[in-house]
């Protein structure tokens, strides 16, 4: 599903008509690039042997730094070169034979009764889109400040039906908080998540750092 929605907002993206249009396709394509990260060390798990579990997610972290490392400078190449539009058109063939591989060659696997509560799945979902809208309503001004107002009651009460969903519910939630009394996973999930939001910004800082305070263009 990931897969699909990942090509199908690829190719819309490649013929987008507005600025706003783009934008939209492109939060669509992240929720279908989210669902295909998550997923592949699910797929890690459940269908290789013992044996070759570790060496799957080194190919996993191998590909994610790669693409990391390439994708920025192959990006402003073909930009420069044939415009921005090709940088999801020359996506499309590779989604289409991913998803030919999958269907071909992905074993069927066996589904677990894990349900997530519909509260917490909702809610969560809630909370983090309104935080991102406050973040992002912040960056233009006082002019919006009822906005931002009701963005963040919505935030407020998304985390408390969360709360309520991950510690006094009788269904099942959308995260297990008893792996949280495990020190050790916290001090992992803490180091981990510093460690991707610094690569994250540094990667989405740096190009914007080159281009306006450089004077560099997107082949440089």
């Amino acid at each position: 599903a990931g897969l699909v929605v990942f090509a199908a907002t690829t190719i819309l993206c490649s013929v987008a008509p507005s600025v706003e249009f783009l934008a939209l396709m492109r939060f669509l394509q992240g929720i279908g690039g989210a669902m295909i990260s998550c997923i592949a060390p699910v797929l890690v798990i459940r269908v290789l042997p013992a044996d070759m579990k570790g060496r799957g997610m080194g190919y996993i972290s191998v590909a994610a730094g790669a693409g990391a490392i390439v994708g920025a400078p192959l990006s402003g190449v073909i930009a420069s070169a044939v415009g921005w539009r090709w940088l999801f058109i020359i996506n499309v063939p590779v989604c289409l034979l991913l998803l030919y591989l999958v269907l071909r060659y992905l074993p069927d696997i066996e589904k677990t009764e894990y349900k997530p509560s519909t509260a917490s799945t909702l809610s969560f979902t809630a909370l983090i889109v309104s935080l991102l809208l406050v973040l992002q309503f912040l960056s233009t001004g006082a002019k919006d400040i009822p906005i931002i107002i009701a963005f963040s009651v919505v935030a407020v009460i998304s985390a408390f039906i969360l709360w309520r969903s991950l510690y006094h519910s009788e269904h099942q939630p959308i995260l297990n908080v008893k792996v949280l009394k495990n020190r050790e996973f916290k001090i992992i999930l803490l180091t981990l998540s510093l460690s991707m939001m610094v690569v994250s910004a540094t990667n989405y800082l740096i190009v914007y750092y080159l281009q306006i305070s450089w004077g560099l263009d997107q082949l440089m």
